[in-house]
């Protein structure tokens, strides 16, 4: 069988979720796993099983009555690691013995690395959840497909809350009769879907209520997860020493039972929370050690996330090379075992860097090669968020219409798969774009409407950069008290979560006000608080614009061979990692200084090299034009 025929005939939908399921098998290829998968029409069902045939040649195993010995009856040599099995099950006709066979089978299931494929459809799929959790609990990747939205793009944001509403309608209703597991798989159900849809009491409530179950039964694997979840709440929520509690509660408990994947897990999500909170080193060692342990237990997805994160890390300390190095092998997993989903991501980050070069047409290369990746495989938030960098970019180069475009498409996908975040993120960029064509009441507008989102789902990092962006508009607009008050605002928050990249930004944000003001003491104490804030984490692009900004203040009071050290010091940094934009506005800080020093031919020789670096800038762009 082709794959490219079964491609041609279903939808790009049904293919990603496919594409999905076949990472799921490679990353567990030298090891058992049990897969439900329930399927909604028995077109659908055919052509899931064509699908793995096709990846994995798998033999469709023969189910007449229950037997203790299901698996000797239908393997003809048991040792056979390479042989993956599928049992249909979809008509349902002796499903009820089928899995009373596999109930008997677990242990040589695992024993002799068995990889088994359950179809079912949707009723059974939910009855065996209840009934048969033992199992269910087993399974390693259970997913449900369905086909009956086939002529929808994405699901609506009503739909999903719908199915939120009934999800908890249908536990309170069968709340009484429920195991404890079967309860505890319904409540992180509920939670999932609602985290998913930005309800994020919701989500604490259901997990929390879980948390509880999984107590009272001293069931240590799901109080892992449930731990780790709520750990997500509050990470989400920008609480990150109650999200650090739990993520160590996590970690302590999956060590304890020797649960590997757990542990990888929750590694990586401290890791996560430290780079939240500019804590740049703890978060390296953390994401190093989850790293060990994926390659243990052979987690290539996990490998390739990590290396992702790495990247980012190494991208926000201005060490760009080393940045796309991550990248790259994150690159190289991920294509090897087929995760687009991520694959977008990542050509999105290789973009970002690029912008941070001064490689603009490469970064749009890398943006668009995402944005189609996203696209062919339906990955609706990866496709909002491609359009959002794209928006970004194209306002970096005063296009401001096909920037408000893009903003508008992506906030036309947030706000129908209700992704609250992504909303406000597109609010601001609106915001920006407003605000440099002149239209300063309509871009408070737009700010505002961003705090209102992030204010609705608490999440605080998000509010103190939109406070940072009123500031900035009202600093444009030469509303500096009110600008002050908004820094302070910010200030305020960033100081609350801890974030000290925001803090320092923050803090030549509040110095640039004093230094309008002619408070050049004052400005001087806030550039260096934030000098030093940002030598403490290593944010070398930081330090870089703090140098600067010190740098004018010295210019200002006349105190040139200080002045001529912080820009020298600047200039070094900024062309080490390479970034441009810093390099021509710092190398324009010399041209003034050095004029204002009397030194024509050096003010000349910096005039020079500044527009030099700005035509090469222009002249790679020309995809822009």
């Amino acid at each position: 069988m082709a794959k490219n025929a079964l491609k041609s005939r279903i939808l790009p939908k049904q293919w990603a979720e496919f594409s999905e399921l076949k990472v799921s098998v490679r990353i567990r290829k030298e090891r058992s796993f049990l897969s439900f998968i329930a399927v909604d029409t028995n077109e659908l069902c055919e052509d899931l099983i064509e699908y793995l045939n096709a990846i994995t040649e798998a033999k469709t195993l023969r189910f007449d009555a229950f037997t203790y010995d299901f698996f000797y009856a239908n393997i003809e040599n048991p040792t056979d690691q390479s042989k993956y099995l599928i049992l249909n099950l979809f008509n349902g006709d002796g499903a009820e013995d089928a899995v009373r066979s596999l109930q008997f089978n677990r242990d040589y299931i695992s024993r002799n690395k068995i990889k088994l494929f359950v179809i079912v459809n949707h009723p059974l799929f939910l009855e065996f959840s209840q009934n048969a959790p033992d199992l269910m609990s087993f399974s390693l990747f259970s997913i449900a497909l369905s086909d009956m939205d086939k002529h929808m793009a994405v699901s609506s944001l009503s739909t999903k809350h719908d199915e939120l509403q009934q999800l908890i309608k249908q536990y309170k209703h069968d709340e009484a009769k429920l195991s404890p597991k079967a309860k505890m798989q319904r409540l992180n159900e509920i939670g999932v879907l609602a985290y998913s849809t930005s309800a994020i009491d919701i989500a604490k409530e259901y997990w929390e209520m879980g948390l509880s179950i999984s107590e009272e039964q001293n069931d240590l694997f799901t109080k892992g997860m449930f731990l780790g979840n709520i750990g997500l709440i509050y990470l989400y929520t920008d609480k990150y020493d109650k999200a650090l509690i739990k993520q160590k509660e996590a970690l302590e408990l999956n060590r304890r039972i020797g649960y590997d994947e757990g542990i990888a897990n929750a590694l990586g999500n401290i890791g996560n929370i430290y780079q939240h909170i500019g804590k740049y080193d703890d978060a390296l060692k953390h994401y190093t050690e989850a790293l060990e342990v994926n390659r243990t237990i052979n987690n290539e997805i996990g490998i390739g996330i990590l290396f992702s994160e790495i990247g980012h890390i190494y991208a926000e300390l201005g060490k760009y090379q080393d940045a796309l190095l991550k990248f790259d092998e994150a690159l190289k997993i991920n294509s090897r075992i087929g995760n687009e989903h991520t694959l977008s991501d990542i050509l999105e980050n290789i973009g970002l860097i690029y912008v941070r070069l001064g490689k603009y047409d490469e970064a749009l290369i890398k943006y668009n090669e995402a944005l189609n990746i996203a696209i062919k495989i339906g990955y609706q938030q990866g496709i909002a968020n491609r359009l959002l960098s794209l928006g970004e970019i194209y306002q970096n180069f005063g296009k401001y219409n096909e920037a408000l475009n893009k903003y508008n498409e992506a906030w036309k996908i947030y706000e129908n798969i209700g992704d609250e975040l992504g909303k406000a993120n597109t609010f601001n960029g609106r915001g920006n774009i407003y605000q440099f064509m002149g239209k300063y009441e309509e871009s408070l507008k737009t700010y505002s409407d961003a705090l209102a989102i992030y204010f609705k789902i608490n999440q605080k990092k998000g509010m103190a950069n939109s406070f940072r962006n009123i500031g900035n508009l009202y600093q444009f607009i030469s509303k500096y008290e009110d600008a002050l008050l908004k820094y302070n605002d910010a200030l305020r928050i960033y100081h609350e979560i801890g974030h000290k990249v925001g803090i320092s930004n923050t803090l030549n944000d509040i110095g640039v006000i004093y230094q309008l003001y002619g408070k050049y003491d004052v400005a001087l104490e806030k550039y260096t608080e934030a000098l030093d804030i940002n030598k403490s984490i290593g944010y070398m692009d930081g330090v870089a614009v703090s140098l600067g900004n010190i740098g004018n203040i010295y210019q200002y009071l006349n105190k040139y061979d200080d002045a001529l050290m912080r820009h020298t010091e600047a200039l070094e940094i900024f062309e080490r990692i390479g970034h441009v934009s810093g390099e021509i506005t710092t190398l324009e800080s010399l041209s003034k200084l050095h004029e204002a020093m009397g030194d024509e031919n050096l003010s000349d020789y910096y005039a020079q090299k500044a527009s030099a670096l700005k035509d090469a800038c222009a002249a790679d762009t020309k995809n822009f034009e």
